[in-house]
């Protein structure tokens, strides 16, 4: 490359400018992952306080903090894939995280400057990406010199990073209710820095007749467990890993679902299944965090360490029993609450009499013919029980040494569903009472005692089909989950 076909005050970082630009419209960023990787840098930088200051008016964001700044020359800041950040538990990446973050926020039509510094050093650098992309070629200007009280402008500690953004017509801001969300999920990434006693400070500026928006994020409560487990530590070789978890409480309102697995200041991993097995997030949360020896993928999102598998399969085996426990629980509060509504299903499609309340005359009137006992050998109390006879009860049973879904009995008065079958174990762990009345039909009519449907046998199929909006095969539906 001939080094004279560069601009003057300029200097060229490999690679190529649109090869990069490329890259950064397949690597989408939002703006909360923006903000995230700068607070990431910030808090990789030793900062105690991170401002993040948005200013809708100007269509402005600027993120500041009181850290060691960059300390290293040239705009190696900006060089896509290189990190001045190298060893320990740091985070940040300086080289891909800020130059998405600056891509995603200016624009190709906007403006972004730096100003850096580590308190001996004082530098401000900029970069406009419609530039890079006109020339073709991925050169910035010359980082300038700065003086100290030049620095203390933008800098009032005298040291640390501001980085103004000044967004191109094709960027916008984010509405009210993304921005709620973002801040609520940026707390609880950082809530690890943040119970360090490191700050993140938001602002949110509407104009000079509005008083500006200033929130200091915290970090949010522990999910409130029910039954939590004590804590333990789980070491895989050199590497440790200190866990709490336990089952949610009925009343917990933190939001939290599955495992969460932290790493240095931040939270990496979000309410996912990793180190749960195959067993369902919901009722469930554990908090894990790692030590500084685990290695972490670039975007920040999940460990590629070659022991993290051991690692999750260390952490399900203590856990396991208390998912056990949590979904045992589950399913009998399901099938306790499932039973009366797919007994109702079935009742509504074989029309077998029902009790409730029923309109008597024009309408306006109501009569209960549930039974009613005026005491003792009462005869209103004796007839309206015969009323009820042929109601068709429903139950469920653990029958694991079963090859069928479910049996009939009474004479075809009591369905009772085989539990320990996949398909019907999922269904009631997914209150999924349609799939259960579907199936639970289906042994009615498949069984020895379908004479006492005669008539109503003949309707069975529309009338089901009705109830459930769509046509049913009944008998494939007992083969599968009898299988």
């Amino acid at each position: 490359m001939n080094t004279q076909d560069i601009p003057e005050g300029y200097e060229e970082l490999p690679p190529d400018a649109h090869e990069i630009v490329g890259d950064l419209e397949r690597d989408w960023f939002g703006w909360e992952e923006s903000l995230s990787e700068l607070a990431d840098n910030s808090l990789d930088a030793a900062a105690t306080n991170v401002v993040i200051d948005v200013d809708r008016a100007r269509r402005r964001v600027i993120v500041q903090d009181n850290g060691e700044g960059c300390p290293e020359k040239g705009n190696t800041i900006l060089q896509k894939g290189r990190s001045h950040r190298r060893g320990g538990s740091r985070l940040g990446r300086y080289g891909v995280g800020l130059t998405h973050a600056s891509y995603q926020l200016a624009g190709s039509d906007g403006l972004t400057v730096i100003t850096t510094s580590n308190g001996v050093l004082h530098r401000r650098m900029q970069v406009r990406w419609g530039d890079l992309i006109d020339a073709g070629r991925w050169f910035f200007p010359v980082p300038e010199e700065l003086t100290a009280d030049e620095a203390a402008k933008v800098l009032p500690d005298g040291r640390g990073t501001h980085i103004m953004f000044t967004m191109g017509k094709r960027r916008g801001f984010m509405h009210a209710k993304q921005t709620e969300t973002a801040l609520r999920n940026l707390a609880f990434r950082f809530s690890p820095a943040l119970r360090a006693t490191r700050q993140i400070q938001f602002i949110e500026r509407r104009g000079s007749k509005r008083p500006a928006r200033k929130e200091l994020l915290r970090a949010p409560d522990d999910p409130r467990w029910s039954d939590p487990m004590p804590t333990f530590e789980v070491r895989v070789k050199n590497k440790v890993a200190r866990v709490r978890a336990g089952i949610l409480d009925e009343r917990d309102t933190s939001g939290r679902r599955g495992m969460s697995y932290t790493y240095g200041h931040r939270v990496i991993i979000q309410d996912e299944s990793d180190g749960m097995g195959e067993y369902s997030k919901q009722g469930f949360a554990g908090l894990v965090e790692l030590g500084n020896r685990w290695t972490l993928a670039q975007n920040k999102t999940k460990v590629t360490d070659d022991d993290w598998p051991a690692l999750c399969t260390a952490i399900y085996q203590r856990i396991q029993p208390m998912l056990e426990k949590l979904k045992q629980s589950s399913l009998m509060l399901n099938t306790e609450h499932m039973r009366p509504l797919i007994a109702s299903a079935l009742n509504q499609a074989f029309g077998s009499p029902e009790s409730g309340w029923h309109r008597k005359g024009d309408g306006k009137k109501k009569r209960n013919i549930r039974g009613k006992s005026d005491g003792p050998g009462s005869d209103k109390g004796k007839k309206n029980t015969r009323n009820r006879i042929g109601r068709i009860v429903v139950d469920f049973y653990d029958g694991r040494d079963e090859e069928r879904a479910g049996k009939v009995e009474g004479n075809g008065l009591r369905v009772e569903l085989n539990e320990s079958k996949a398909v019907i174990r999922e269904a009631i762990e997914q209150r999924d009472d349609r799939l259960l009345v579907v199936i639970a039909a289906s042994l009615l009519c498949n069984s020895d005692s379908t004479q006492w449907l005669t008539d109503r046998g003949k309707r069975f199929a529309d009338r089901l089909g009705t109830l459930l909006a769509k046509p049913i095969d009944t008998s494939r539906v007992v083969r599968s989950a009898g299988a």
